[in-house]
């Protein structure tokens, strides 16, 4: 995720909010992941991966 450019370890304040008013716990994966990701969405093979914290803050 590095060498792609889509890592990052700044911390995004609304981020962090986002995913405590989700109840999600700051310290699993599912956070981590979500927290240090600059792309909205992850395409693979077998599917997607969608980051939430963005979805929270921009989707009515």
């Amino acid at each position: 995720m590095n060498k792609q450019g889509v890592y990052s370890e700044k911390e995004d304040k609304a981020y962090k909010k986002a995913l405590i008013d989700l109840g999600i716990d700051l310290n699993s994966d599912f956070a981590l992941f979500n927290l240090n990701t600059t792309e909205i969405t992850f395409r693979g093979q077998c599917g997607e991966i969608y980051n939430v914290c963005w979805f929270k803050i921009y989707s009515i």
